[in-house]
């Protein structure tokens, strides 16, 4: 149990801060997700230019139909980082950010 002085600090919300970034410092090209083999062949075809971005995005759906959604947000979120510019992926994100409001 903290006592009253750290309970006061300044530091301590920014000791908490720092851990909750920490995650997100990781290398900007580290995949979000890892690319699972056997999830069958769904393919829904999306605007993009990157195959890798079209690859995630079709594991992540294969993983909604699995109910797996939280692995599923990290596909979509792993093709929206490899294509910003790509609608699809940043959609099946949606509903997982509906959820958290």
């Amino acid at each position: 149990m903290l006592n009253g002085r750290f309970r006061r600090s300044p530091v301590v919300p920014l000791i908490f801060a720092a851990l909750a970034a920490a995650p997100a410092l990781g290398a900007a090209d580290e995949p979000l997700a890892p690319m699972l083999e056997g999830l069958g062949d769904l393919h829904y075809a999306i605007t993009t230019s990157s195959e890798a971005a079209q690859r995630f995005f079709d594991q992540g759906l294969r993983l909604v139909y699995a109910f797996n959604h939280a692995e599923a947000v990290r596909a979509f979120e792993e093709a929206a980082r490899l294509d910003p510019e790509a609608p699809m992926p940043h959609w099946g994100r949606a509903p997982e950010r509906r959820d958290a409001a």
